[in-house]
């Protein structure tokens, strides 16, 4: 039995058509609502923004499942490295950044190949990870400290995101479309997450808000124009965030944990 986050059913169910997203933030049933199930210890996904597909992570397997989001189908799925959990695309479409938590790595996949084509070696255990601009990519570790910069041309570590000081290990971290703002979710459990925004600029980063992002901190993702910060709960529901002012402007009720 695979229990799945409520911001990833979530996804899911946008990505197959299941809920359309309205101009006003709210979600509603889509006309060709369709189901696919998928068997796999899965962990997390990401939709891909530039070609219908969704890259859905097995930790069980270390493979990254490659899924046809027009047909519903199963693409390949390819060997990436031990434990890989946080995903995100290149801010070019041609790269699936892959963070290993089962090692000291960053996978990077060739999307028009579909096979892994480097790890890049870090200095901790990452957990998830964010395309920023052209050529580098944000990490948080599975260690409390600092999120760290990925030079993903030349294939090392730049060096650390100081300015909202150490943070807890597993933090999430998100980016908008062009890698700027930066994301990052901090806490949660049955004690209030932080929600951190920062303006990057190459291998630096200056805290501009934060936020409160409730308990039990599922995930988060960003609207296409960057407007808006959905925060997701793990329990049944999505707060949706102004990222002019980080403040709340409405919550979305999505239901209880689905136990596939």
């Amino acid at each position: 039995m695979v229990r799945w986050k409520s911001a990833f059913r979530l996804a899911f169910l946008l990505t197959l058509g299941v809920l359309s997203l309205t101009n006003y933030g709210r979600f509603v049933p889509a006309v060709h609502a369709t189901e696919t199930l998928f068997s796999g210890s899965f962990a997390n996904m990401v939709i891909d923004p530039f070609k219908p597909r969704l890259y859905v992570a097995d930790i069980g397997s270390g493979s990254i499942l490659v899924v046809n989001t027009t047909s519903n189908s199963i693409i390949t799925q390819l060997q990436v490295g031990p434990l890989p959990y946080g995903m995100d695309v290149s801010a070019d479409g041609r790269e699936l950044f892959v963070a290993l938590r089962g090692s000291n790595g960053l996978g990077i996949v060739n999307l028009d190949t579909l096979a892994l084509s480097r790890t890049i070696h870090l200095s901790a255990r990452p957990y998830d990870v964010a395309a920023g601009p052209l050529g580098l990519a944000y990490l948080t570790t599975n260690e409390t400290g600092y999120p760290r910069v990925i030079d993903t041309v030349n294939n090392v570590e730049l060096g650390k995101i100081a300015d909202a000081g150490q943070i807890s290990q597993r933090s999430l971290i998100r980016a908008s479309q062009g890698g700027t703002p930066l994301y990052i979710g901090l806490g949660g459990g049955n004690s209030n997450a932080t929600i951190y925004q920062m303006m990057t600029n190459g291998d630096s980063a200056t805290l501009l808000r934060t936020a409160n992002g409730g308990e039990y901190l599922g995930d988060l993702a960003v609207t296409p124009d960057g407007s808006r910060l959905f925060v997701a709960s793990a329990i049944s529901y999505v707060s949706v965030l102004s990222t002019e002012s980080m403040g709340s402007v409405g919550k979305l009720n999505i239901g209880d944990l689905p136990t596939p």
